[in-house]
């Protein structure tokens, strides 16, 4: 059996820019700047993990091959845990030793919280992982390139978002995400379908190591853990939503644990809000912005999610709802990256600001009526799960729990 691929670590991709001073491309309205200096070790780290792909995910990869045995032996590994494969071959018995793993600072409380606070603000949470956290995304230009050569959003871009949504669903129902839940499943699905389509660009003439680093790097890998996390709370608080900083806390602790069983090193994943605010900082700084793959994903993102709304709410209420969230778009990531992703500048900019209190007096209300919040997680919950089923029809996404 041929090695899992290792890039070498002197290697630094075209796309990394060393300075970290200058505007970058989100204008975050926030009281406080988050700054990192070039001294600060996390850069260092950063560069490096866009030559860094998953090595124990593409041995197995590779064990696999195509032989269904071996794909049922990791299924029965999958359910059952790596004890349920007596002879498990070394790269199936790595992989899932890793996951079994527990690290010692996993809070299953705090992942708790974080899964509850996601799943209680309900299509508020949508609006800001479609609006705030995937067209944040685009403004990496090399980090898409991945979306772009294999038609993900583009040619597919309704499937493709109900999928995400999807996987965002299944977390968030996962009470605490232990093992066997939908949401750890899902997330161990996905890190071997990364792995599927690391080895297909690696192969292919077109992928650009020297300029892109490693396909669905390590780097690229915590960006997008970003977006599900620090970037996804900023989206909240846009919206008018009281995410207190114990919820937040809990938010970051959560995707610390989703982007573990992802494959992410635990070195690259912050710990805190501030840190993720941090280290979304370091990457807007030193990453290329973006470019006309860029626009193009934001824009099939844009029309799939009017049609989505459109279909749902009829076209009066649907268009107006795909251009509130727009505006949304705007309002979080600031005038210079909705211009360069090619969003509309128009008075909807500010629909937050008229929004937003409407949305802070339910949350006042649900603060101080007791069983609130134990029905805005059922009830919100509900409202994505029905809007997903209608968008799904029926046909599961590859990493979907059966049932």
């Amino acid at each position: 059996m041929s090695q899992p691929h290792v890039s070498s670590q002197k290697t630094v991709p075209s796309r990394w820019r060393p300075a970290l001073e200058g505007p970058g491309l989100i204008d975050l309205r926030l009281p406080i700047v988050p700054k990192v200096r070039a001294s600060d070790p996390r850069v260092a780290q950063m560069r490096d993990a866009l030559m860094e792909g998953d090595p124990l995910a593409e041995a197995l990869l590779e064990w696999m091959g195509r032989a269904p045995e071996r794909r049922a032996l990791f299924e029965r590994a999958l359910s059952g845990g790596i004890a349920s494969v007596p002879q498990a071959s070394p790269s199936l018995a790595a992989f899932f030793e890793d996951l079994e793993r527990e690290p010692a600072w996993l809070d299953r409380e705090a992942v708790r919280l974080g899964t509850e606070t996601m799943a209680r603000v309900g299509a508020g949470g949508y609006a800001a992982l479609g609006s705030v956290s995937l067209m944040s995304g685009y403004l990496a230009s090399a980090a898409v390139k991945p979306l772009a050569m294999t038609g993900a959003l583009t040619r597919m871009a309704r499937r493709r978002l109900a999928e995400t949504s999807r996987f965002v669903l299944d977390v968030s129902t996962s009470g605490d995400f232990a093992r066997g839940s939908a949401g750890f499943v899902s997330a161990v699905r996905v890190r071997v379908i990364h792995a599927t389509i690391r080895r297909a660009l690696r192969a292919s003439p077109d992928w650009r190591t020297e300029q892109w680093g490693e396909p669905i790097n390590q780097h690229d890998m915590v960006a997008t853990n970003l977006q599900f996390s620090s970037v996804y709370v900023l989206g909240l608080l846009a919206q008018g939503y009281l995410v207190t900083r114990r919820e937040r806390e809990a938010v970051m602790h959560l995707w610390r644990w989703v982007g573990h069983v992802s494959g992410i090193r635990d070195a690259l994943l912050p710990r805190t809000f501030k840190e993720g605010l941090e280290l979304g900082f370091l990457i807007n700084r030193t990453e290329e912005g973006p470019d006309d793959d860029s626009r193009a994903l934001a824009a099939a993102l844009m029309e799939a999610t009017r049609a989505l709304h459109v279909e749902g709410l009829g076209p009066r209420l649907g268009g107006l709802k795909s251009r509130v969230e727009l505006g949304l778009s705007r309002f979080v990531l600031g005038d210079r990256a909705a211009d360069a992703l090619g969003l509309p500048d128009d008075a909807f900019k500010y629909a937050p600001l008229v929004l937003g209190p409407p949305t802070m007096a339910a949350e006042i209300v649900r603060r101080v009526v007791p069983g609130a919040r134990a029905f805005s997680i059922r009830f919100g919950t509900r409202v994505v799960r029905d809007a997903l089923d209608r968008v799904l029809e029926g046909t599961p996404p590859p990493f979907a729990v059966a049932t």
